[in-house]
């Protein structure tokens, strides 16, 4: 117990000032928006869902209501029609003296008497409306199998016989037939339904005069029962008398009606009497049936019970909205307060952090404010940095003359090094007797010191360095003829850039004294190479394949190299010294292993920003 509390107190020794104060004024604020949330979490989903069923079961009346008087005005049109006289006297006139004439007259005023109750408006108002009548075959004077049809031709139809047997038990005159009833008469792949009125014989009722038929589209009822107001909403049409679908709201969920007629209902003691819930395809839905008063029809209304609850999930979510909101002015309101008091304690630390990276930045005079302990300590870190940033340019001041100073120590120790191997070469040629030679030298190595010496100049170009270069080589050939080839591979537009003088000048002496000459080839292969890498350095490298490096300077901190017994002098490692001293860390001599033999040694100079 004692270890978890000292662990307890290390955590918060740690843990920065703003975020204790955070702390301490968010714990009470968060508490009260988590259990307010739970409340409301926990206790408003049944009063939703019984609020969303009775909305749901309203919505299903009125479309209850609509259909009623949709069928109710198809009703009333064909019973009117049925009963007119015109109508009646038309069927009276069939005999043997019945002529074309006065089959032209009736049907004209047959047509009239039935549009006259049907009215275009209404007929244009359902698209591919249809209207036929089917007569005795004692009648077949207007049988033309387009409008006008006889009883024999449509007696094996499952409609016909529903309708005729149904008029002859209980005199029911008016019918409402599902696509699936009429599904072996159209070819069209458009489902159609129709409203069937029997016209019955007023002198013999149980033998009807003839059957009008009002065919439309299934999708005009299906739209009349979609509840657009619920989403995934689902609506049946039954029929009472046939159990068949007359019309549902979606085509791709006849499949789901079967299953419903084949299910029973879940106990639910939470769900309103109306209403009762099934598990259907793996989805829990409330189902409610209601009967139209006048008809013998049946709307099954259907509700997923996540669709059911979508406006319970957005009621949640904008309570959860409101708690986030409260939770971030809280949190603004803390953070305000905290920053407050702790400001100038986070500025202060913030800038001795700044001290470790190298970066010394006082505080403005405007955020030393006060005289408490905070304040004398953001004085007193102000005097620090003053007097650490006049410390700096004292040393700074004397490292530029040691610098200046070292360099010109480190170019004097190069020209006489050269000197040296030169006169010695010269000597050689004066004891062999080759004058030639000895005039071929003397001009070499003066070209070399007039390059080398350049009218003072410390930096030369590319150029003319390597015309020094050239200078060297021509002198060593004439000290080993035949012992190497020298080539260069030069990018022009480098070579006007600036360098120190006599930086190539050692490297290549190294190659030839201590690779090629070293080595059993002959003749060896001197190559320089001049390029630039990517970024902006300049890349100078030294190629030859002698006998290689066996020990190669190594790389020392400040940059340079330095040598262990290689007997390669000392012209490298101050070549090296001197580029690190001009140019920084990151510049100066490296060697490779050339491939398959011999050694490579590459110098990287920037290119200056302002070019």
């Amino acid at each position: 117990m004692k270890f978890i509390r000292k662990c307890k107190l290390f955590y918060l020794y740690d843990m920065k000032m703003e975020y204790k104060l955070l702390l301490s004024h968010l714990t009470l604020s968060v508490l009260a928006i988590l259990l307010l949330t739970t409340l409301l979490y926990t206790n408003s989903a049944g009063i939703l869902e019984r609020k969303l069923l009775n909305s749901a079961e309203a919505t299903s009346e009125k479309i209850i209501l609509s259909l009623e008087n949709i069928i109710q005005k198809y009703d009333n049109m064909t019973y009117s029609f049925s009963m007119m006289e015109t109508v009646t006297d038309i069927y009276s006139h069939p005999g043997p003296d019945y002529d074309y004439s006065s089959i032209r007259k009736d049907r004209t005023d047959f047509e009239n008497a039935m549009f006259s109750c049907i009215p275009v408006q209404i007929r244009n108002s359902v698209p591919d409306c249809d209207i036929r009548v089917y007569f005795q075959d004692s009648f077949p004077y207007f049988n033309n199998a387009s409008r006008y049809f006889t009883y024999s031709s449509i007696e094996e139809e499952d409609w016909f016989k529903r309708v005729y047997s149904t008029y002859r038990q209980n005199r029911s005159s008016f019918f409402i037939l599902s696509s699936q009833e009429l599904s072996g008469e159209k070819s069209e792949d458009t489902p159609y339904m129709s409203i069937a009125r029997v016209m019955p014989d007023k002198n013999y009722y149980p033998s009807p005069l003839a059957i009008l038929r009002l065919d439309f589209p299934e999708s005009y009822l299906n739209e009349a029962i979609n509840p657009n107001n619920f989403d995934n909403a689902l609506t049946f049409l039954v029929s009472d008398e046939t159990n068949r679908l007359v019309s549902l709201s979606s085509a791709s969920t006849e499949s789901l009606y079967r299953e419903l007629t084949l299910s029973r209902p879940v106990p639910d003691s939470d769900t309103l009497d109306s209403w009762h819930r099934y598990r259907l395809d793996g989805t829990d839905y409330f189902v409610i049936r209601q009967t139209l008063p006048s008809y013998p029809l049946t709307l099954i209304t259907m509700l997923p019970s996540k669709s059911l609850l979508s406006e319970y999930y957005l009621h949640r979510n904008f309570t959860f909205l409101i708690g986030g909101i409260l939770l971030v002015f809280c949190l603004f309101l803390s953070t305000v307060l905290a920053k407050t008091m702790s400001g100038r304690i986070i500025r202060l630390t913030s800038r001795m952090k700044q001290v470790k990276k190298g970066e010394l930045i006082s505080l403005p005079s405007s955020i030393i404010q006060g005289k408490d302990e905070i304040g004398e300590l953001t004085s007193t870190y102000n005097y620090m940095i003053h007097a650490m940033e006049d410390l700096i340019e004292k040393e700074y001041l004397l490292g530029q003359e040691t610098k200046n100073a070292e360099l010109k120590i480190l170019q004097a120790q190069i020209n006489p090094h050269f000197l040296y191997n030169t006169l010695d070469m010269i000597q050689w040629f004066a004891e062999e007797g080759m004058l030639s030679q000895i005039e071929e030298s003397v001009s070499s190595l003066a070209t070399f010191y007039r390059l080398s010496l350049s009218n003072g100049k410390e930096f030369i170009s590319l150029r003319e360095e390597m015309e020094h270069v050239r200078s060297y080589i021509r002198l060593q050939k004439l000290r080993f003829p035949d012992t190497f080839l020298y080539e260069e591979e030069l990018d022009e537009g480098l070579l006007d850039y600036l360098l120190p003088k006599t930086t190539l000048q050692p490297l290549v002496e190294n190659a030839i004294t201590h690779g090629l000459q070293e080595s059993k080839r002959i003749p060896g292969h001197l190559l320089i190479k001049i390029e630039k890498e990517e970024g902006k350095n300049i890349r100078i490298s030294i190629l030859d394949d002698g006998a290689g490096m066996k020990n190669p300077p190594r790389t020392t901190p400040n940059g340079g190299t330095s040598r262990e017994n290689s007997g390669h002098g000392f012209g490298i490692p101050n070549v090296s010294s001197r580029l690190t001293l001009l140019y920084g860390p990151g510049y100066g001599v490296v060697f490779e292993q050339n491939i398959p033999e011999g050694t490579i040694a590459i110098v990287r100079i920037p290119i200056p920003e302002s070019v």
